[in-house]
Order: structure tokens, then C-alpha cells, then sequence
């Protein structure tokens, strides 16, 4: 099955970008590279990974680009059983923070809510 709805980060790729959900086109500004246990960063400029606003680990925080910096709101792990991705080093499923779309509706600012 393929995706209709991408991760997208906006063009030009900048801090503080919000990052949504957009149809699906190869464009890219949805093209990431989630680095296993710790960051995910845009392909457009290596330098911006995901981050949560604010450094804020609370439902709802919106997910953005910012100069990666290796503090803990850029830390994301890619679950393959349940295929989340969650926000924190080393987290759990159903203990943390994941990356949420809401309704799914093209245009929704990602954030992370409970697993």
C-alpha cells in the first residue's frame, strides 16, 4: 500500500519551519533521514532536525526544524513493531511522547502526543 499523506518541512528548508502533512509528491522537503536512536534531519540541509518546540516534552508540543543540536527535544526512535516514531532516547511505546498527525488532514503541523 502506498502513503497518500508525507512527513513535509516546507520550501525553502529553514529554523523553525513547522513540519506537516502533505500529499505525497517526491518533493525535497519530504525527504528525511531518521539516523536510528537519535535524530531525524531533513535531506534539504543536513544541518535542521526535527525538534520539539520550545524544548517542550508535553502532548501537543508542535514539531519543527532547528539547527540540530543534540539536545534531548531532537532525540526520536523509530519503533518498527508498531512503526511509531518516539520522541526520547531509548523510549517505550505506551511510556512516552510519538509523532502524531491529529485527523491526518493534508496541512496538520505534526506533533507528539501520547503512544
Amino acid at each position: 500500500m502506498e502513503a497518500s499523506l508525507c512527513m513535509d518541512g516546507y520550501a525553502p528548508p529553514k529554523v523553525g519551519n513547522k513540519v506537516q502533512v502533505w500529499s505525497c509528491n517526491d518533493a525535497d522537503q519530504q525527504q528525511f533521514n531518521v539516523l536510528w536512536g537519535t535524530t531525524i534531519r531533513s535531506n534539504q540541509d543536513y544541518k535542521l532536525c526535527l525538534d520539539l518546540e520550545g524544548g517542550k516534552a508535553s502532548q501537543g508540543t508542535l514539531v519543527q526544524l532547528w539547527d540540530c543540536n543534540g539536545l534531548d527535544n531532537q532525540q526520536w526512535v523509530y519503533d518498527p513493531p508498531s512503526g511509531a516514531i518516539i520522541y526520547g532516547n531509548g523510549a517505550k511505546v505506551g511510556s512516552q511522547l510519538c509523532l502524531d498527525a491529529g485527523h491526518m488532514q493534508q496541512g496538520t503541523t505534526l506533533m507528539v502526543w501520547g503512544c
